[in-house]
């Protein structure tokens, strides 16, 4: 028990070093011994938790900003987005890093699950019965890969437009799809 809890501070020591360093240095230029040096851990740490600093940022991703969105328990698509958004509002220098940092193919593969689990949320509500599973499943590919693009495309554009405003963009969106 002690061993597991040692080992998720210690995890947690590297991922906040990360985001601390990411406040004010480039993901390309930091390295594992700024990550170390940094939390005053030693390089073998590091590399016994994770294989690279990518390795890292995906735990921050599946622990901070997943595990946030999971723990929430809501089916509702108002608040999975509210919380997303808050997320990268509250963390805007890491999520800005990592924008500028990762290619924009990695960052769509890296946000497509959740914005899937998120447009399904969405269409929960408004796809008819007598809609076919086929039409079903190509809206949502189409609106999936529509609304990835568009916050691949906010965080790549440095977060310009506040969280209010894209919720009420994808409010309307939900009752144009209504009336599909």
């Amino acid at each position: 028990m002690e061993r597991t809890l040692q080992r998720k501070q210690t995890v947690q020591m590297l991922a906040d070093s990360l985001k601390d360093l990411m406040e004010r240095i480039p993901l390309r230029k930091i390295t594992v011994q700024d990550i170390t040096e940094n939390c005053g851990l030693n390089r073998h740490t590091f590399y016994y938790h994770f294989k690279d600093i990518y390795d890292l940022l995906n735990w921050i991703y599946t622990n901070e900003f997943l595990a946030g969105i999971n723990s929430a328990d809501t089916e509702d698509w108002r608040t999975v987005m509210h919380l997303a958004i808050r997320y990268a509002e509250g963390n805007r220098a890491l999520v800005k890093n990592v924008g500028c940092s990762l290619p924009e193919d990695v960052l769509k593969k890296m946000m497509y699950p959740f914005m899937k689990y998120w447009v399904s949320l969405l269409f929960a509500g408004c796809c008819h019965k007598y809609v076919e599973q086929c039409d079903k499943n190509l809206r949502l590919v189409f609106f999936t890969d529509a609304f990835t693009d568009s916050a691949v495309r906010w965080i790549k554009g440095g977060m310009q437009d506040d969280g209010e405003y894209i919720l009420k963009q994808a409010d309307m969106l939900q009752k144009m799809l209504v009336g599909m």
